[in-house]
């Protein structure tokens, strides 16, 4: 300010005044240089950083996104592990209820043949001759005879029994809930290692017969797995009419919803099974 005082006295040469303004001008300027490229320098910056803020978002919300596709697609293989432990469950179960089927009529068999190996030796009795003191009279052949085709009718009869499906005997009336849960008790426990359960893999193979056995030693009927499964849902779901129609005279839940939300009648995979559910109140 004393330099710009000095060279505005009037005391001062003109020349020496247009001097000191060119310079101090020129100062202007060079600050004026400066101020603009710092200027265009943060604006650069700014705009750096909120390109960077937008990658930043970007970059979190495509985070986000594969978290809840990597915890669908854990839980939908976490599903499909379970279906096939209980599909390779309900195989084995198929295989031992055949080599059981060979054992029954093996025995069946035997027992058959051992009422011919009677049957040969009573008919060989009645053609050796008789002792001459006791003749036997013609109607002691005609009982001997009728008597083995009695026993030769009679285990005909009991080999088709045993061989006959259970499920066209009539269904006997489930006992009282409580006394049938104390009946067997392990039945109702969830495995540790795939979250089931024996009732859920034999309605999902289909298995009438076992399933029958389970609820009739005290299986409940409305069960449910680890990630919330009946094994109505699976019944319905793999098309076994009779299953489902057992299992609701047991009373199970007919609008349990798993983990993913499905519901008995929503996995129908006919009209029949549509039809039973909905008779039991059953909702989408």
């Amino acid at each position: 300010m004393t330099r710009i005082k000095q060279s505005i006295n009037p005391a001062n040469p003109p020349a020496a005044v247009a001097a000191f303004a060119a310079q101090f001008q020129h100062i202007i300027d060079e600050n004026d240089k400066e101020l603009a490229r710092l200027t265009a320098e943060f604006g650069a910056l700014k705009d750096a950083l909120d390109a960077r803020s937008v990658d930043l978002k970007r970059a979190a919300a495509e985070k986000q996104h594969l978290e809840a596709e990597l915890q669908t697609k854990t839980r939908e293989l976490q599903e499909q592990i379970e279906e096939n432990m209980y599909l390779q469950t309900s195989w084995r179960t198929q295989e031992g209820r055949g080599k059981q089927h060979e054992l029954d009529t093996a025995r069946l068999k035997n027992k058959l043949e051992a009422a011919n190996a009677e049957l040969a030796m009573l008919r060989q009795q009645q053609q050796q001759p008789p002792p001459k003191y006791q003749p036997p009279s013609h109607m002691d052949e005609l009982r001997a005879l009728d008597t083995a085709a009695t026993m030769t009718k009679q285990m005909t009869i009991n080999m088709k029994s045993s061989l006959s499906d259970e499920k066209e005997a009539v269904p006997v009336p489930p006992p009282q809930e409580e006394q049938r849960k104390l009946i067997n008790p392990a039945l109702n426990v969830l495995d540790k290692r795939t979250g089931g359960f024996p009732l859920y893999g034999a309605a999902a193979g289909g298995h009438y017969d076992e399933a029958k056995r389970m609820l009739e030693q005290g299986a409940d009927a409305s069960l449910r797995t680890r990630f919330r499964w009946t094994a109505l849902h699976w019944a319905a779901g793999n098309g076994h009419p009779e299953v489902v129609r057992l299992l609701l005279q047991y009373g199970a839940d007919v609008n349990a919803v798993s983990d993913t939300g499905k519901k008995p009648l929503g996995m129908a995979a006919s009209d029949e099974i549509r039809e039973m559910l909905l008779a039991k109140g059953a909702t989408q």
